[in-house]
This record gives structure tokens, C-alpha cells and sequence, in this order.
């Protein structure tokens, strides 16, 4: 997923700046789209020259959704991004077994966004543009 982060926060910025609304989605909102509104959210904090570490971006989602908990190959992806943009990580994930290692640092996290229809959409990784009159995915 981790290939996908700039395509992303490229697509919402777009929107933001156009004042379309963004939905970020997947069926559990447990991992995946909680994963790309925090690279979303670091994404943009450096490009304004600010420091939102993924210590901080974390659980500031889970303050929304409380069920959020990227799994442990979705927070290595933003442990390796929060690196790439700060040369440091704030977090890290205990072990290397399978599984939920646990985490250090932080808390484990995530959010559900809703959005209007004809919203652009980016989900499962893939930003999938969408706009049309209240048609999902068509």
C-alpha cells in the first residue's frame, strides 16, 4: 500500500483545494483506511513544513474511531513513511513473529469517514476516481 501514499494525499489534496468532499473506505474500517488517513495526515504536515509524528497522527484517529488498529504490516508501511519524512520513527512494533506484535510509543488505531455521493474515492490502495451522480463504484 505503501506505493500508493503519495498518489493518495495527491488525489484529497486536489479535492480539498476544489472543496469536494473525500471518502476513504474500507469494510472494516479497521486497518486499511485508517492506514491511508495517517499517511494522508504526515503526508501533509511535511509539506507544511510541520513535525505530526505517527505517535501523535495515531491516536488522534483512534480518538474517532476507537476500533481502528492498522495491522502490524500497515504500521511498518508508516513506521518506513514517518522515517522517509523525518529521519526518525516515533513508534515501533515489539517482536517480529506474526501476528500483533504490539507497539510501542502509541496506540493502535484508525477511523470510518463518510462522504456524499459523486465523492472521489480511494480505497483498498488503489485511488479510484469517482465522480458521477450518486452511483457507487459505477
Amino acid at each position: 500500500m505503501a506505493g500508493y501514499f503519495e498518489d493518495i494525499y495527491e488525489i484529497v489534496k486536489e479535492c480539498k483545494e476544489t472543496g469536494q468532499r473525500v471518502l476513504i473506505f474500507d469494510e472494516s474500517a479497521r486497518s486499511i483506511s485508517p492506514t491511508i488517513i495517517i499517511a494522508y495526515m504526515m503526508l501533509a504536515s511535511r509539506r507544511q513544513e510541520k513535525y505530526l509524528p505517527l505517535s501523535k497522527a495515531l491516536p488522534h484517529v483512534q480518538g474517532k474511531e476507537p476500533s481502528v488498529s492498522p495491522n502490524d504490516g500497515f504500521m511498518r508501511q508508516l513506521i518506513t513513511l514517518e522515517e522517509q519524512l523525518y529521519e526518525k520513527v516515533s513508534m515501533r512494533i515489539r517482536g517480529d513473529g506474526g501476528g500483533r506484535g504490539g507497539r510501542t510509543g502509541g496506540g493502535g488505531g484508525g477511523g470510518t469517514r463518510t462522504g456524499k455521493p459523486g465523492a472521489r474515492t480511494a480505497t483498498r490502495g488503489k485511488a479510484a476516481h469517482m465522480r458521477g451522480k450518486g452511483k457507487r463504484g459505477k
